[in-house]
């Protein structure tokens, strides 16, 4: 007679769980001695959020420079103010943050898209097939990925567009298409950087006749949009006068349109559009293509490469939304063991984080932009 002996051995998943709790509580603390030693110590981009919930929420313009930079100033920014380009229907967000002091508002803000980043890694990894027993290392390989650590530590808002790709290719796939088309909404935030994907489940909604997708996503903008309205009846046309008097779609961005613009003249603006009308004509002939059979969890990857690569407006840390292409090339690589697909994805992934680090640190390109006026 045997006697099956059990121990208390924390299972893998339960090592990862309380490794990655361990590196967020390092971080919070860290964040948590900044604010203590200066409350000021976290003005960074975030501000601009922020501020401009805190304008519409007294029914000021939060579009306006002159009305931002006391607030800027408040919060303990000592640079140039900073806009808030994002179109109405994101102050539905910006609101309830700014109803505390900034330095909560900031840490709240961090926790929250610490929260965000790690829950839409795992829930890629299952979405795409990825192998359970890999989940951890591949967790780490995506918070290791530069943009992710930028965009937390900038306070920038990517993560939410990543939770919208996340979310739309979960409801999709569970057929709760109301609920896929009230996640692909998100992507409205920064409409012009995954436009590529925007056009595409429009297509793909009218064609397959989801109108769900394209109903619950209208509902969101709406109501995102009329409780901005409620503090502030004017959001809109102050919106659409900030971008037509100074518009930040002009900016030499670290784009193959602001690389055009280098070559043949920083005043030709309409050039920043270019490669957004490659990918547009590219879209058409990949939708012929594969319009039958169309399956989210193999599009997306390539759809967000082309729409980021060729987006006419986009800093290093909105690349934060590749990861879902990050994470489908580390499953082919632990598919296959061919060493120089190996070698080829360990190698591309550490240029894209050095040449983003580079970017990021290196080059400003708002002095080679054009004065706008």
């Amino acid at each position: 007679m045997t006697t099956d002996i059990r121990t208390n051995r924390p299972s893998r998943r339960q090592q990862w769980m309380w490794l990655g709790l361990i590196v967020a509580l390092v971080i919070l603390s860290y964040q948590l001695s900044g604010l203590v030693a200066n409350p000021v110590v976290l003005a960074d981009d975030y501000v601009e959020y922020w501020a401009a919930g805190h304008l519409n929420l007294s029914g000021a313009n939060p579009y306006a420079a002159d009305q931002l930079l006391p607030l800027e100033r408040l919060a303990g920014r000592k640079t140039e103010v900073l806009l808030m380009w994002n179109p109405p229907w994101t102050l539905a967000l910006a609101m309830p943050l700014a109803l505390f002091s900034y330095p909560i508002s900031r840490l709240i803000w961090l926790i929250f898209s610490t929260v965000v980043v790690l829950f839409a890694i795992n829930w890629t990894w299952t979405l795409l097939g990825g192998p359970a027993p890999k989940r951890g290392f591949a967790s780490i390989i995506a918070i290791a990925f530069f943009p992710t650590i930028i965009v937390l530590r900038m306070g920038q808002i990517g993560h939410i567009l990543l939770l919208g790709v996340v979310g739309f290719l979960y409801f999709e796939h569970k057929k709760q298409y109301w609920l896929a088309g009230a996640f692909a909404a998100l992507l409205a935030i920064k409409p012009h950087l995954l436009f590529l994907v925007c056009i595409s489940i429009l297509f793909w909604g009218i064609d397959r006749r989801r109108w769900g997708i394209l109903g619950g996503g209208a509902l969101v903008l709406f109501s995102a949009t009329l409780t901005a309205m409620m503090f502030n009846p004017h959001v809109i046309t102050q919106y659409l006068s900030a971008t037509v008097a100074a518009s930040p779609l002009v900016w030499m961005t670290p784009t193959f349109g602001s690389l055009l613009r280098l070559l043949f003249g920083p005043g030709r603006t309409w050039m920043q559009f270019v490669p957004m009308g490659i990918g547009i004509f590219w879209l058409g002939l990949y939708w012929m293509r594969y319009r039958v059979d169309w399956l989210w969890a193999d599009r997306i990857s390539l759809l967000l490469l082309v729409s980021v690569v060729t987006a006419p407006f986009g800093w290093p840390f909105d690349q934060v939304v590749l990861i879902p292409a990050v994470m489908q090339t580390m499953i082919r690589v632990f598919a296959t063991n061919c060493g120089r697909i190996i070698y080829g994805a360990i190698i591309s992934y550490l240029a894209i984080n050095i040449s983003a680090f580079a970017i990021h640190a290196r080059v400003d390109f708002q002095n080679l932009s054009p004065p706008l006026s």
